[in-house]
């Protein structure tokens, strides 16, 4: 059985990258440009590895709508393990990022293909 994926990025090029790295190691991708399209596919389907993006618009650099789809698990939403990513890092989004139940967290300045597949290997479920 094929495990899968929820990429929840806004950018297409971002979406398109993770999108491939997770097809080569083996999950069946699928993507959600925003907060409304991840919460439905949350609500409709299992994934066993979601890449979340913290800010779901380029229009508003303080959207936070990622760490909001996060929190709602008391809506009926269950994240499954979750690698957040963002553009925008600091001391606050990696504070927000440990108080959220994030797997891990990766800076897209600091984004490294092979570190990525690496982290992806380590938290994928048996």
């Amino acid at each position: 059985m094929t495990k899968r994926a929820l990429v929840i990025e806004d950018e297409p090029a971002w979406r398109m990258i993770i999108g491939e790295i997770l097809e080569d190691l083996g999950f069946g991708v699928e993507h959600a440009p925003s907060f409304i399209e991840a919460s439905r596919a949350l609500r409709m389907k299992r994934y066993d590895l979601a890449i979340v993006d913290i800010s779901l618009t380029d229009a508003d650099h303080e959207n936070r709508d990622g760490l909001r789809l996060l929190t709602t698990a008391d809506q009926g939403l269950q994240p499954p393990p979750t690698i957040l990513i963002s553009a925008h890092d600091g001391p606050e989004i990696r504070a927000a990022a440990a108080r959220s139940p994030v797997v891990a967290f990766v800076s897209k300045g600091e984004f490294d293909r092979w570190s990525f597949i690496d982290l992806v290997s380590r938290i994928r479920p048996p």
